[in-house]
């Protein structure tokens, strides 16, 4: 990524298979805001990875933030495929972690600063956090909502014969997950999806005013027209669904990158879409 993109080690602690936390340093802890203007940094950072990614991978993504955000909490939740196969019991005490996480910044009043909710691909699980913070969701490379083309657009390789081998294999993998869902009484994972991230606050259950009091979420949607896996129609849609709800919305549209790779495509572009995100949260809390 291009060496003016600010970036930091973000010393990520294991907490459990899936959780990973990186917390500010000693020195850091005197600062309070992220370089822009003086705006305040969020208090905490939630980044979900995408489905199977690699640590390493998520990681670059966690240390430009601790570069931008020198003051906040960062956790970083890794997603696998077989995570969706896990009861709703498993799925929470993987999660718990966080929930701690959230209620410790809230004692510290760290949590008043604000929640940056930075979403991958089909990654994110709601959380249900202790109060009503200032919030941003970024939502990179989602939402999906075509499940079958999704998975047969990034299960099967490129080259013609292999494709041709591996379609009845993704086939049938695709059907027994499904069926196994739905007989589980569960929605769709692309449609519960795209229901959770038109939630106003961004995390479900995020405080106990009623949802016509919660202030809803500025939202940054970035997309690519030539996302094999997250189609660029579906995205546009869920765009156009939140505008229509009277959501702050603003996007960033690319032409080009694969799924998940538009801060490698223009690093500049994408993080300082990241910036001004999170400044027109901080700035309209002031």
């Amino acid at each position: 990524m291009s060496t003016s993109i600010p970036s930091a080690p973000s010393n990520l602690k294991k907490l459990n298979a899936q959780v990973y936390l990186s917390e500010p340093t000693g020195e850091d802890a005197s600062a309070s805001a992220d370089g822009s203007e003086g705006v305040s940094a969020p208090g905490l950072i939630i980044l979900f990875g995408w489905m199977n990614a690699k640590l390493a991978h998520v990681q670059k993504y966690a240390d430009i933030l601790r570069g931008i955000y020198s003051t906040s909490t960062i956790a970083v939740v890794m997603v696998d495929s077989n995570f969706y196969w896990l009861s709703e019991k498993t799925k929470e005490s993987t999660l718990a972690p966080v929930l701690t996480t959230l209620n410790r910044e809230k004692e510290n009043g760290n949590l008043n600063k604000g929640i940056l909710l930075y979403v991958m691909s089909n990654a994110r699980h709601p959380l249900n956090a202790p109060q009503q913070p200032p919030i941003a969701m970024l939502l990179d490379s989602l939402p999906g909502d075509d499940g079958f083309e999704s998975a047969m657009n990034g299960s099967r390789p490129d080259q013609p014969i292999l494709r041709i081998i591996s379609t009845p294999i993704v086939i049938l993998i695709y059907g027994v997950f499904h069926l196994i869902n739905m007989l589980a009484g569960n929605l769709p994972i692309f449609t519960s999806l795209r229901i959770a991230v038109h939630e106003p606050a961004g995390l479900p259950n995020l405080s106990e005013s009623k949802s016509s009091d919660v202030k809803p979420a500025p939202r940054l949607y970035i997309y690519s027209e030539t996302d094999r896996i997250t189609l660029a129609k579906n995205v546009k849609r869920h765009i156009d669904e939140a505008a229509g709800k009277g959501y702050d919305v603003t996007v960033e549209r690319f032409e080009k990158s694969p799924h998940v790779a538009h801060a490698r495509t223009d690093p500049e572009r994408y993080w300082t879409a990241v910036r001004e995100l999170w400044s027109r949260v901080a700035t309209r809390e002031t």
